[in-house]
Protein backbone atom coordinates (compact mmCIF):
# COMPACT_ATOMS: atom_id res chain seq x y z
CA UNK A 1 0.00 0.00 0.00
CA UNK A 2 2.80 2.38 0.83
CA UNK A 3 4.03 1.99 -2.78
CA UNK A 4 0.52 2.79 -4.11
CA UNK A 5 -0.25 -0.75 -5.19
CA UNK A 6 -3.64 -0.87 -6.94
CA UNK A 7 -4.64 -4.31 -5.62
CA UNK A 8 -5.08 -4.98 -1.91
CA UNK A 9 -5.93 -8.28 -0.21
CA UNK A 10 -6.05 -9.71 3.30
CA UNK A 11 -2.30 -10.17 3.05
CA UNK A 12 -2.08 -6.50 4.07
CA UNK A 13 -3.55 -7.52 7.43
CA UNK A 14 -0.98 -10.30 7.74
CA UNK A 15 1.76 -7.70 7.32
CA UNK A 16 0.15 -5.67 10.10
CA UNK A 17 0.02 -8.76 12.32
CA UNK A 18 3.71 -9.34 11.64
CA UNK A 19 4.57 -5.79 12.72
CA UNK A 20 2.47 -6.12 15.88
CA UNK A 21 3.98 -9.55 16.61
CA UNK A 22 7.50 -8.13 16.28
CA UNK A 23 6.70 -5.28 18.64
CA UNK A 24 5.20 -7.66 21.21
CA UNK A 25 8.32 -9.80 21.19
CA UNK A 26 10.91 -7.05 21.20
CA UNK A 27 9.03 -4.20 22.87
CA UNK A 28 10.00 -1.83 20.06
CA UNK A 29 8.59 -0.72 16.72
CA UNK A 30 10.35 -2.75 14.03
CA UNK A 31 9.97 -0.38 11.08
CA UNK A 32 10.26 3.04 12.66
CA UNK A 33 9.45 5.74 10.12
CA UNK A 34 8.67 9.45 10.32
CA UNK A 35 7.15 9.59 6.81
CA UNK A 36 6.07 7.18 4.06
CA UNK A 37 9.45 7.52 2.34
CA UNK A 38 11.33 6.98 5.59
CA UNK A 39 9.10 3.97 6.26
CA UNK A 40 10.11 2.38 2.95
CA UNK A 41 13.78 2.91 3.74
CA UNK A 42 13.34 1.36 7.19
CA UNK A 43 11.64 -1.72 5.73
CA UNK A 44 14.32 -2.28 3.10
CA UNK A 45 17.11 -1.77 5.62
CA UNK A 46 15.64 -4.48 7.87
CA UNK A 47 14.35 -7.00 5.31
CA UNK A 48 16.92 -6.37 2.60
CA UNK A 49 16.46 -5.32 -1.01
CA UNK A 50 13.58 -7.20 -2.66
CA UNK A 51 13.72 -8.80 -6.06
CA UNK A 52 12.68 -6.00 -8.47
CA UNK A 53 10.29 -8.41 -10.19
CA UNK A 54 8.44 -8.97 -6.89
CA UNK A 55 7.93 -5.31 -5.99
CA UNK A 56 4.29 -4.32 -6.40
CA UNK A 57 3.26 -0.69 -6.61
CA UNK A 58 3.28 2.36 -8.84
CA UNK A 59 6.17 2.83 -11.31
CA UNK A 60 7.55 5.67 -9.17
CA UNK A 61 7.34 3.57 -6.01
CA UNK A 62 9.06 0.61 -7.63
CA UNK A 63 11.82 2.80 -9.07
CA UNK A 64 12.40 4.41 -5.66
CA UNK A 65 12.98 1.05 -4.00
CA UNK A 66 15.30 -0.10 -6.78
CA UNK A 67 17.30 3.15 -6.60
CA UNK A 68 17.97 2.58 -2.91
CA UNK A 69 20.60 0.11 -4.06
CA UNK A 70 21.31 -3.32 -2.67
CA UNK A 71 20.91 -3.75 1.07
CA UNK A 72 21.46 -7.09 2.83
CA UNK A 73 18.78 -8.27 5.27
CA UNK A 74 19.32 -7.98 9.00
CA UNK A 75 19.69 -11.26 10.91
CA UNK A 76 16.42 -11.25 12.86
CA UNK A 77 17.76 -13.79 15.31
CA UNK A 78 20.04 -11.09 16.69
CA UNK A 79 16.93 -9.02 17.42
CA UNK A 80 14.33 -11.57 18.52
CA UNK A 81 16.47 -14.43 19.88
CA UNK A 82 13.68 -17.02 19.54
CA UNK A 83 14.26 -19.03 16.30
CA UNK A 84 10.66 -20.34 16.13
CA UNK A 85 9.13 -16.89 16.55
CA UNK A 86 11.63 -15.44 14.09
CA UNK A 87 10.70 -18.01 11.46
CA UNK A 88 7.01 -17.13 11.78
CA UNK A 89 7.81 -13.44 11.68
CA UNK A 90 9.80 -13.72 8.45
CA UNK A 91 6.90 -15.52 6.79
CA UNK A 92 4.54 -12.71 7.80
CA UNK A 93 6.86 -9.91 6.71
CA UNK A 94 7.47 -10.89 3.10
CA UNK A 95 7.50 -7.74 0.98
CA UNK A 96 5.75 -9.56 -1.86
CA UNK A 97 2.17 -10.30 -0.67
CA UNK A 98 2.11 -13.41 -2.88
CA UNK A 99 4.93 -14.87 -0.79
CA UNK A 100 3.43 -13.75 2.52
CA UNK A 101 1.64 -16.33 4.66
CA UNK A 102 -2.09 -16.24 5.19
CA UNK A 103 -4.00 -16.89 8.40
CA UNK A 104 -4.28 -20.66 8.02
CA UNK A 105 -0.57 -21.10 7.35
CA UNK A 106 0.30 -18.87 10.31
CA UNK A 107 -2.03 -20.72 12.68
CA UNK A 108 -0.42 -24.05 11.73
CA UNK A 109 3.08 -22.76 12.48
CA UNK A 110 4.94 -24.55 15.33
CA UNK A 111 4.91 -21.34 17.34
CA UNK A 112 1.18 -21.86 17.92
CA UNK A 113 1.39 -25.64 18.38
CA UNK A 114 0.25 -25.58 22.05
CA UNK A 115 -2.82 -23.52 21.08
CA UNK A 116 -3.74 -24.81 17.64
CA UNK A 117 -7.12 -26.46 17.14
CA UNK A 118 -8.19 -27.52 13.65
CA UNK A 119 -11.77 -26.45 14.43
CA UNK A 120 -10.56 -22.85 14.61
CA UNK A 121 -10.00 -22.99 10.84
CA UNK A 122 -13.66 -23.70 10.17
CA UNK A 123 -15.78 -20.63 9.66
CA UNK A 124 -19.19 -20.08 8.13
CA UNK A 125 -18.92 -16.29 8.29
CA UNK A 126 -19.73 -14.58 5.00
CA UNK A 127 -17.09 -12.61 3.15
CA UNK A 128 -17.34 -8.95 4.13
CA UNK A 129 -18.79 -6.73 1.43
CA UNK A 130 -17.42 -3.19 1.09
CA UNK A 131 -19.81 -2.10 -1.66
CA UNK A 132 -21.77 0.06 0.80
CA UNK A 133 -18.85 2.51 0.82
CA UNK A 134 -19.69 3.63 -2.71
CA UNK A 135 -22.75 5.47 -1.34
CA UNK A 136 -20.83 7.39 1.32
CA UNK A 137 -20.13 10.81 -0.15
CA UNK A 138 -20.50 13.22 2.78
CA UNK A 139 -19.83 13.34 6.51
CA UNK A 140 -23.57 13.01 7.15
CA UNK A 141 -23.63 9.83 5.03
CA UNK A 142 -20.85 8.37 7.18
CA UNK A 143 -22.65 9.34 10.39
CA UNK A 144 -25.86 7.73 9.16
CA UNK A 145 -24.06 4.53 8.12
CA UNK A 146 -22.32 4.33 11.49
CA UNK A 147 -25.63 4.79 13.24
CA UNK A 148 -27.28 2.06 11.18
CA UNK A 149 -24.40 -0.28 12.02
CA UNK A 150 -24.93 0.38 15.74
CA UNK A 151 -28.58 -0.55 15.39
CA UNK A 152 -27.76 -3.70 13.46
CA UNK A 153 -24.93 -5.10 15.53
CA UNK A 154 -25.57 -3.88 19.08
CA UNK A 155 -29.14 -4.97 19.82
CA UNK A 156 -31.45 -2.02 19.31
CA UNK A 157 -34.31 -3.89 21.00
CA UNK A 158 -32.72 -3.62 24.44
CA UNK A 159 -31.64 -0.04 23.76
CA UNK A 160 -35.19 0.93 22.76
CA UNK A 161 -36.52 -0.44 26.04
CA UNK A 162 -33.80 1.32 28.02
CA UNK A 163 -34.43 4.79 26.59
CA UNK A 164 -38.14 4.42 25.74
CA UNK A 165 -38.17 5.57 22.15
CA UNK A 166 -41.46 7.33 21.33
CA UNK A 167 -41.86 5.27 18.15
CA UNK A 168 -40.08 2.42 16.37
CA UNK A 169 -37.18 3.80 14.41
CA UNK A 170 -38.22 1.71 11.44
CA UNK A 171 -41.19 4.07 11.05
CA UNK A 172 -38.96 7.15 11.04
CA UNK A 173 -37.53 8.36 7.70
CA UNK A 174 -33.86 7.28 7.48
CA UNK A 175 -32.56 10.85 7.39
CA UNK A 176 -34.35 11.69 10.67
CA UNK A 177 -33.47 8.55 12.63
CA UNK A 178 -30.19 9.83 14.02
CA UNK A 179 -31.70 13.12 15.27
CA UNK A 180 -34.70 11.30 16.81
CA UNK A 181 -32.41 8.86 18.57
CA UNK A 182 -30.09 11.62 19.86
CA UNK A 183 -32.94 13.79 21.17
CA UNK A 184 -34.51 10.78 22.90
CA UNK A 185 -31.22 9.88 24.56
CA UNK A 186 -30.80 13.46 25.80
CA UNK A 187 -34.32 13.45 27.24
CA UNK A 188 -33.70 10.11 28.88
CA UNK A 189 -30.47 11.37 30.45
CA UNK A 190 -32.20 14.47 31.81
CA UNK A 191 -34.97 12.32 33.29
CA UNK A 192 -32.38 10.04 34.90
CA UNK A 193 -30.58 13.08 36.32
CA UNK A 194 -33.83 14.34 37.86
CA UNK A 195 -34.44 10.92 39.42
CA UNK A 196 -30.96 10.81 40.93
CA UNK A 197 -31.28 14.38 42.23
CA UNK A 198 -34.57 13.45 43.88
CA UNK A 199 -32.98 10.41 45.53
CA UNK A 200 -30.14 12.55 46.87
CA UNK A 201 -32.62 15.07 48.27
CA UNK A 202 -34.56 12.32 50.04
CA UNK A 203 -31.31 10.91 51.42
CA UNK A 204 -30.25 14.33 52.74
CA UNK A 205 -33.60 14.78 54.50
CA UNK A 206 -33.23 11.34 56.05
CA UNK A 207 -29.81 12.27 57.40
CA UNK A 208 -31.16 15.56 58.67
CA UNK A 209 -33.85 13.72 60.65
CA UNK A 210 -31.22 11.42 62.16
CA UNK A 211 -29.02 14.36 63.13
CA UNK A 212 -31.97 16.10 64.76
CA UNK A 213 -32.63 13.06 66.91
CA UNK A 214 -29.00 12.84 68.05
CA UNK A 215 -28.10 16.48 68.64
CA UNK A 216 -29.79 19.54 69.94
CA UNK A 217 -29.13 22.85 68.22
CA UNK A 218 -29.54 26.34 69.61
CA UNK A 219 -30.63 27.32 66.15
CA UNK A 220 -32.04 24.95 63.61
CA UNK A 221 -29.35 24.14 60.97
CA UNK A 222 -30.16 24.00 57.30
CA UNK A 223 -30.49 20.62 55.64
CA UNK A 224 -27.19 21.11 53.82
CA UNK A 225 -25.34 22.05 57.04
CA UNK A 226 -26.66 19.02 58.89
CA UNK A 227 -25.90 16.70 56.01
CA UNK A 228 -22.35 18.02 55.64
CA UNK A 229 -21.82 17.83 59.41
CA UNK A 230 -22.50 14.09 59.34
Amino acid sequence: MILNCETVSNKVDMWSLGCIFAEMINGQVLFQGSSPVHQIVSIVEKLGSPNPEKIKGSPNGINYVINLGYKPPVDFLTIFQDPVATDLLLHLLQIDPDDRWGTEQAMKHPYFAPLFDAEDLQSDLPVFNFEYETDLHTLEDIKQETYEAILKYNGMVSRRRAISLPEPLSSVPPKRRLSVYESTVRSSMMQKYAEVKKEVTVEKRSWFARVGSLFSFNSKPSEDEAFNKV
